[in-house]
C-alpha cells in the first residue's frame, strides 16, 4: 500500500486538476481497488481495468473528478496519519518485541495537516 500512496501523491495534479487528454494509471475504487488506465476526455472520464474481466466505465466529468478528487485526499490523509500519529516501529529479535525507534508525535492528526498536501 506504500507504493500506491507515493504513486498517487505524484499524480498530484491529474487527480486535483484533471484537463482533457489526461492519460494515467493508478488504483481506482472499482468495486474494490483496482489498478486501472485513466482517460480524461471532454465530456466522459473513462476508467479501464488493467487486469480481470471487468468492463471499462465512463463517468460524466464532474462525477469522475469528484471521485478522482476523494481519492487524492484520501491517500494523503492516510500518509498524513502514518506520519504523524504511528511512528516507526522495529523488531527486536533478541526479545521478540516490537519498539519504536521514533515515537509518535500525536493520537490524531493536527489540524492543519491537510496544508502540507494542498494543491496551490
Amino acid at each position: 500500500m506504500v507504493d500506491t500512496l507515493k504513486q498517487a501523491l505524484e499524480l498530484k495534479r491529474e487527480l486535483l486538476k484533471p484537463k482533457r487528454g489526461d492519460k494515467f494509471t493508478t488504483d481506482f475504487p472499482y468495486a474494490g481497488m483496482h489498478i486501472c488506465d485513466v482517460e480524461v476526455g471532454s465530456k466522459w472520464i473513462v476508467v479501464k481495468p488493467l487486469y480481470g474481466k471487468k468492463k471499462k466505465i465512463k463517468y460524466p466529468i464532474a462525477k469522475g473528478r469528484n471521485i478522482l478528487k476523494n481519492l487524492y485526499w484520501l491517500e494523503a490523509k492516510c500518509e498524513a496519519y502514518t506520519k504523524y500519529c504511528v511512528g516507526e516501529t522495529a523488531y527486536n529479535s533478541e526479545t521478540q518485541e516490537w519498539y519504536y525507534t521514533v515515537k509518535p508525535k500525536y493520537k490524531k492528526l493536527p489540524k492543519r495537516w491537510r496544508e502540507e498536501y494542498d494543491y496551490r
